[in-house]
């Protein structure tokens, strides 16, 4: 097979012996196209990190203008989650038959699509139709995320191109509340959807000519475990949430039961798969399942303080600008570090980096868990910075290792897990909080952040169990 330049971003033009023509990546970009498309994906992950935020902090101000209660004016948020959760694994698995750059654009077009709708919308119904289209979309943006990254830098310095993308998910959850508490104070709540508007534009036509392609998977999509995932993903979610917002317990029950059900079919199925479309086999390799796991426990501790703090510090008195003061430097510490952690990880044993780190979030977790009564915000904003500084250090490593644990044929799909398993973690996180709040409320700084502790020590051991496979910054990986 020979091989003739071309004008493919991001590689040759390879002749085969037929006659025909694919494209062959290069082991990343090179030069100002690497750094163009990795602002591409920053600026997916800044609409993307950003957007709930805004929604979170504009539902009074949404429920009041369109004559709704709160428990409805709550599906705003729920409908583009579950419609990001649902679709996240078929798109990721979609991706690697049609190409990353494919999914990743068609997920910023519904994206702004969904924006342009919600800036018209008059009723309860118009604003979630609106939702779910962004839900849809944010879950072609989030599945490709990391496949893109890997594509878009060497495999020598994949830590850095997770640093930069975690960097980007704090400081743009950081300043979410900010954005909308600026757009609200001067403009009418539709106009949250408009600020979306040009950075998904300059994302759409920027990425059209500097994403790169990716080899693509020969299988055929498998219909039936895409439905049976978005299924069993879907119904769990929803009992997740049917519980931690006070639903009909036999509803929620109900859900659980279906997803239950639904799932050890799709197991079975996917194990006897000669090409399974949920990545089960890549289990093998132990890096995968230690840091799922790992990843996991921190989204789960992370959520689990970010529900439950701002209600105890209302409890004991701090205004809503006190609160956001003690709160900050937690997303603030992980944008200055992630970068910092990511080029750590290309140079020595990421799973150690990522031990540290959760070791040091648990730390800042139980400095704040048996704070005694009559704090200042001033000591919770120095351990909210320890614990983020953890969170830094973990988050980056533990992302390389995902991507590095999988042959870069099945990028698309890995990054479907990550995405998935950060969602379904801030969710089970989300419900803890909400579970502690209503039985321990009296005591929610202590209960919700030792748990929370206590979980981040759980990743933590399963981050070092990853750390003697590895040396000299090398991990197990696949071609």
């Amino acid at each position: 097979m020979g091989a003739a330049k071309g004008a493919w971003n991001g590689g040759d033009i390879a002749t085969t012996t037929d006659g025909m023509t694919k494209p062959v990546p290069h082991d990343g970009l090179i030069g100002l196209q690497r750094y163009l498309a990795v602002t591409v994906v920053s600026l997916g992950t800044i609409l993307t990190a950003m957007d709930s935020s805004l929604m979170n902090i504009a539902l009074p101000t949404i429920s009041r203008d369109l004559g709704i209660d709160a428990a409805s004016s709550v599906l705003i948020v729920n409908a583009s989650q579950m419609a990001m959760l649902t679709f996240l694994m078929p798109l990721a698995a979609l991706g690697a038959r049609i190409g990353y750059r494919r999914v990743y654009l068609a997920g910023m077009i519904t994206f702004f699509a969904g924006a342009l709708a919600g800036s018209f919308s008059q009723t309860l119904t118009e604003v979630v139709a609106s939702r779910v289209l962004q839900g849809l979309g944010g879950a072609g943006i989030i599945g490709m995320q990391h496949a893109l990254i890997r594509s878009i830098y060497p495999a020598r310095l994949l830590g850095r191109g997770m640093g930069i993308n975690s960097m980007f998910v704090a400081s743009s959850s950081t300043m979410g509340p900010t954005v909308a508490g600026a757009v609200l104070a001067v403009a009418s709540w539709p106009w949250l959807f408009v600020i979306n508007l040009p950075l998904g534009a300059i994302a759409l036509l920027l990425g059209y000519y500097v994403l790169p392609w990716n080899e693509r998977a020969e299988e055929k999509l498998d219909v039936r475990a895409a439905v049976m995932t978005a299924l069993t993903l879907g119904f769990f979610i929803l009992a997740i949430d049917s519980f931690s917002h006070g639903g009909n317990p036999l509803i929620a029950a109900g859900e659980f039961a279906v997803a239950f059900v639904l799932a050890p079919i799709l197991i079975k199925n996917q194990l006897e798969h000669p090409a399974p479309f949920l990545p089960l086999d890549l289990f093998r390799n132990r890096i995968m399942p230690l840091s799922l796991i790992a990843g996991q426990c921190g989204f789960i501790a992370q959520l689990l303080t970010f529900v439950t703090l701002p209600f105890v510090l209302h409890n004991a008195g701090f205004s809503q600008v006190q609160i956001g003061l003690a709160m900050t430097p937690w997303p603030l510490t992980i944008a200055v570090t992630a970068p910092i952690a990511g080029i750590l990880c290309d140079r020595f044993p990421p799973g150690l980096v990522g031990g540290i780190g959760m070791g040091l979030l648990a730390l800042g977790l139980l400095l704040i868990a048996f704070l005694p009564e009559g704090f200042q915000a001033g000591d919770i904003a120095w351990r909210m910075a320890l614990a983020g500084l953890g969170y830094g250090l973990f988050s980056p490593p533990n992302s390389r290792q995902i991507m590095h644990a999988a042959p870069k044929s099945r990028s698309g799909i890995v990054s479907g897990m990550i995405g998935t398993n950060r969602l379904t973690g801030q969710s089970i996180g989300a419900a803890i909080g909400a579970l502690v709040l209503t039985v321990a409320s009296g005591n929610a700084k202590l209960v919700a952040l030792s748990v929370g502790a206590g979980v981040a020590l759980i990743g933590g051991a399963f981050s070092l169990m990853r750390a003697p496979a590895q040396t000299g910054g090398k991990t197990q990986t696949h071609p």
